[in-house]
């Protein structure tokens, strides 16, 4: 029985690398497959996908693309979020990633003169896995400087990629270059406006250099995005606290932790915020919490210690 016709996509490389998204349309028979260079397989006869067909078949291949695009508008199938604006590559420019023309938008290149087609950056795509998995363990380690240099060499290469320029602000925050940090997640924000990580990033960042109230946007910014996010509750809740607001810090914390009820930094800062008004029943009991949801909470450890003298 020959298979329904179907429909299928990916998007991952058009959010993360700027590349041009994959789509494809089957029948049974024939496999068509739309990128920045159209493939169309026949699949009883080559089902390893080894012999494109377009140019040898190209009425099927017409006739397939129309039937791909009909799927496409009756089911409306889902895109990619908002296009980066074109700004972003005179930011681009400005930081010192790029020169020259950058183009953005539908198709657009994953860097200065590449053609943006993921099935051809396969390779990159491992050599940039490697790259970034490396950079995020001297992160890890504490190897701030070493990790900087890395993502900076990534954001370099694959200029339309937000991870990068995130990981770099965040090995960057590390070392206390907070005005630099802050210029990063703003570009990772207009090359990935919908990722609601990078706005509670920002936010973390903003109020590490005192600028509150940005800060404070930019949490609800994310938590428009992603109102379920314990991490924006987090967030929020560490920013007021840095602000000097004990009271929106405690709501917040309590927000994350009924969002993910063993979040064990939430119950840290709460007892921490217990213990700061000196109700150290109340600072005890979060501070077991804290270790029941993460025994290797060191910090947690010792203020549980300190308040059971």
């Amino acid at each position: 029985m020959e298979a329904p016709p179907s429909y299928a996509e990916s998007l991952f490389g058009e959010l993360h690398f700027g590349w041009a998204p994959i789509r494809s349309f089957r029948d049974g028979t024939w496999k068509y497959i739309e990128g920045p260079t159209p493939e169309l397989y026949q699949l009883a006869a080559d089902p390893g996908e080894r012999e494109d067909r377009r140019i040898a078949r190209s009425d099927t291949a017409s006739g397939m693309a129309r039937a791909l695009a009909a799927v496409m508008s009756r089911e409306k199938a889902p895109v990619a979020g908002e296009v980066a604006s074109p700004d972003v590559a005179d930011r681009l420019r400005s930081l010192g990633y790029v020169s020259g023309r950058v183009e953005l938008g539908a198709g657009r290149a994953g860097g200065a003169g590449e053609n943006g087609d993921p099935k051809r950056e396969i390779a990159r795509y491992e050599q940039y896995v490697k790259a970034f998995n490396d950079s995020l363990a001297m992160l890890d380690t504490g190897r701030a400087h070493d990790a900087e240099t890395g993502f900076r060499t990534l954001a370099r290469k694959f200029p339309l990629a937000f991870e990068p320029h995130q990981y770099l602000a965040r090995a960057l925050a590390a070392r206390r270059a907070t005005a630099d940090a802050i210029a990063e997640l703003d570009l990772a924000i207009r090359l990935s406006p919908r990722e609601a990580v990078l706005y509670f990033d920002a936010a973390r960042t903003l109020a590490d250099g005192g600028q509150f109230d940005h800060a404070f946007a930019r949490v609800v910014e994310g938590r428009r995005l992603e109102p379920a996010s314990f991490y924006g509750a987090l967030t929020e809740g560490l920013v007021a606290r840095a602000a000097g607001q004990p009271d929106r810090a405690e709501r917040a914390f309590r927000q994350a932790i009924q969002m993910n009820p063993t979040l064990a930094v939430a119950h840290l800062e709460l007892g921490q915020l217990a213990e700061s008004r000196g109700d150290r029943d109340a600072a005890r009991r979060e501070y077991q919490l804290a270790l029941a949801g993460d025994g290797a909470l060191d910090s947690a450890r010792r203020a549980l210690e300190r308040v059971s003298r």
